[in-house]
C-alpha cells in the first residue's frame, strides 16, 4: 500500500481490532478535497466547469505526492 492510500486520520482503536478494515478518507482523497476547496475559493472559479476543477485538483494532488516521494 502506498503512503497516499493510507488513512488521512487513522483511529488508534482500529489497530487493536483484528481484521478491521481501515475507514475514512485516504490521504489522497483528503488532499483532493482540500484542492477542490482551494480552487473553488477563487472568485473566478465560477468560470470553470466541474470537470475542469476536478482535473486541476487531480493534477495538484498528483504533483504533491510525486514531490513527496
Amino acid at each position: 500500500m502506498k503512503n497516499q492510500d493510507t488513512p488521512a486520520m487513522p483511529q488508534e482503536w482500529q489497530a487493536y481490532v483484528e481484521g478491521m478494515k481501515e475507514t475514512g478518507l485516504t490521504k489522497r482523497e483528503y488532499f483532493l478535497a482540500k484542492s477542490v476547496e482551494g480552487i473553488c475559493s477563487n472568485p473566478n472559479a465560477h468560470t470553470m466547469s466541474p470537470d475542469a476543477i476536478a482535473r486541476r485538483a487531480i493534477s495538484i494532488v498528483n504533483a504533491t505526492f510525486e514531490a513527496l516521494k
